[in-house]
């Protein structure tokens, strides 16, 4: 049928804890407490069908698209090394300032540097927030904002 099923409930809800999991820091998630989070878990799942963000996923991470067998950088126009490469190629790759969490589960600082590096960027063009996860703004806010004014000002 097209209703929703709670296998697709399940799915969305499995998710919805992993990407939060994923994406902050176990310090800024305990400072959030364990409401606010089952909150956003709702409020992701409310938002959202299990087949809307599957096919996100699967247009992000198709492995089908692999620039070879022996690596897992992937050849996708939504890649950020694809999009990148467009931004360098179009010669208007505006001044930019990448951020990465030292707690990353995403982006290495490794990756995010590489990523840098393929942007022409300069070398202090990144800017790492210890104890952050991948979401820099959300967790380090006005760090965040301070380093990106100061990056502006230079």
């Amino acid at each position: 049928g097209d209703g929703i099923t709670m296998n697709d409930t399940v799915r969305l809800k499995s998710f919805a804890w992993s990407i939060i999991l994923a994406t902050y820091s176990d310090v800024f998630l305990a400072n959030a407490g364990s409401r606010k989070v089952k909150l956003w878990v709702d409020h992701i799942c409310q938002s959202n069908t299990a087949d809307g963000i599957l096919a996100l996923l699967q247009q992000n991470h198709d492995t089908n698209n692999s620039v070879d067998e022996n690596t897992d950088i992937l050849d996708y126009q939504w890649d950020p090394l694809s999009m990148a490469q467009r931004i360098v190629e179009s010669d208007s790759a505006p001044k930019s300032m990448l951020a990465v969490g030292s707690l990353d589960k995403m982006a290495t600082i490794e990756q995010v540097e590489f990523l840098n590096t393929a942007l022409e960027g300069e070398a202090d063009a990144v800017a790492v927030f210890d104890g952050s996860g991948h979401a820099v703004p959300m967790e380090k806010a006005r760090e965040w904002r301070n380093s990106l004014i100061a990056f502006l000002n230079t």
